[in-house]
């Protein structure tokens, strides 16, 4: 297999069509292969054909949420990777998609937690058993919520990690899921996925985490136009 790229992008609503084509304007210039998106600020549809006629750059898919903040989605920008399944655990927050990208079958499992403690536990919670299983799995998105005192920084927030960073732990722990960022030998000018609006306060809560059977040859942390980006 060719090498494969994976982002994880937030981008901060797509609900109007005129952001949603700017902001598909703008992905199709990324130089990666697939991207999980989060706080696409969606709500609940029977379906989202549309989504997918207007993303032309390859497949994708689409889940909405109660929540005025949720909503995710996945696009390809490789036409050779084919979205096989397509399963959504919790709306507008958890996704897994079955992918192939020629004689490899991986799945991808896109996250937009919760800001609430409590209602990101519940979803860390009931996300094990759709990750399980012996094809290789990628989990990437935004967490909301950091691993270690050095994910943040700033006087805004608690600086320490809460029950939610140790359940995200057990969770990849026991998945033998790698934290892309800690493998990366490149020097970053910043580890932080997440800037207030003050500007007082920085966070790494945007992961993605991928089999350890997987080599991995760069990661980059950048925050783009419409939202922030991580890459492997």
């Amino acid at each position: 297999m060719d090498s494969l790229s994976i982002s994880t992008l937030n981008v901060r609503g797509i609900k109007q069509k005129v952001k949603r084509a700017a902001t598909f304007q703008y992905l199709e210039t990324l130089k990666t292969d697939i991207i999980g998106l989060q706080e696409c600020i969606l709500p609940c549809m029977p379906d989202y054909r549309f989504f997918e006629k207007e993303w032309r750059k390859g497949q994708s898919r689409w889940s909405g949420g109660g929540n005025r903040n949720a909503g995710i989605g996945i696009v390809c920008l490789n036409p050779n990777i084919q979205i096989t399944d397509n399963l959504i655990v919790s709306p507008g927050r958890a996704m897994v998609t079955t992918c192939k990208f020629q004689d490899y079958t991986f799945k991808v499992c896109t996250v937009y937690a919760p800001a609430v403690k409590q209602e990101r536990a519940n979803l860390f919670e009931i996300l094990p058993p759709f990750l399980t299983g012996s094809t290789p799995t990628f989990l990437v998105g935004d967490f909301n919520c950091i691993l270690s005192p050095k994910d943040r920084r700033g006087k805004e927030g608690n600086s320490k990690p809460d029950v939610t960073s140790k359940s995200l732990k057990d969770l990849t722990h026991s998945l033998a899921l790698v934290d892309s960022f800690t493998k990366c030998k490149k020097k970053h000018a910043s580890r932080f996925t997440w800037k207030a609006d003050t500007g007082k306060a920085e966070s790494r809560i945007d992961y993605i985490f991928h089999p350890k059977g997987i080599t991995q040859k760069d990661y980059q942390i950048g925050r783009r136009r419409v939202g922030k980006e991580c890459r492997l």
